[in-house]
């Protein structure tokens, strides 16, 4: 015949949790469930968390998770392998440490966490920072976010380089203003385009 045949079925797979109970002698009542559906949403649920995990482990700037346990207490979650790096390791002896602890030496940075937790907005700072974990001192721009329900990140951008090059900067302008203002020389710019300008 030169109709065309039918494709074979798909296989498909049943979960089935089933219970044997004896009720007599030799009487056996089995009982079997289709438990598919709820195997299926776990593994998708399993899925979806490795994805988070990885994307959130990707994120290049020193990130931590707070947890929210009530009482606008909260403590430290998770965080990614930049902020290891950054604590040089340490970060992982802290795991489960209050959020007032971990800020003891800066409570403002723990405020910002709170102030975003209670209004759902991020909240941006930046300013000079010594980590507890390393003591080194740096310029970073902290950013509070809250995710979820009972989460908060912060993620921390290093900017020391960048504000040590703004500060050379504006002094090496401030000296090169001193200088023409004191010079005896007459001294001019002179723009050629688009048109001769002074």
């Amino acid at each position: 015949s030169d109709a065309p045949s039918a494709a074979p079925a798909t296989p498909s797979v049943a979960h089935l949790e089933s219970t044997i109970s004896v009720i007599g002698d030799d009487v056996y009542l089995a009982q079997v469930h289709d438990i598919t559906s709820e195997v299926q949403s776990k593994a998708e649920l399993r899925a979806r968390e490795v994805f988070f995990r990885s994307v959130f482990q990707a994120i290049p700037y020193p990130t931590a998770v707070w947890r929210h346990i009530g009482d606008h207490r909260f403590v430290l979650h998770f965080y990614n392998s930049s902020a290891m790096e950054a604590t040089l390791g340490r970060l992982a002896e802290m795991e489960g440490i209050e959020l007032t602890e971990f800020y003891a030496h800066a409570p403002e940075f723990a405020a910002r966490v709170r102030e975003s937790f209670i209004t759902g907005l991020p909240v941006v700072a930046e300013q000079k920072y010594t980590f507890r974990t390393t003591g080194s001192e740096r310029y970073v721009r902290i950013t509070s976010a809250k995710v979820g329900h009972d989460y908060v990140i912060d993620s921390v951008t290093d900017l020391t380089d960048l504000k040590a090059a703004q500060e050379a900067l504006t002094e090496n302008e401030a000296r090169f203003r001193r200088l023409l203002d004191n010079a005896p020389d007459v001294i001019y710019r002179l723009a050629l385009k688009p048109e001769i300008r002074y």
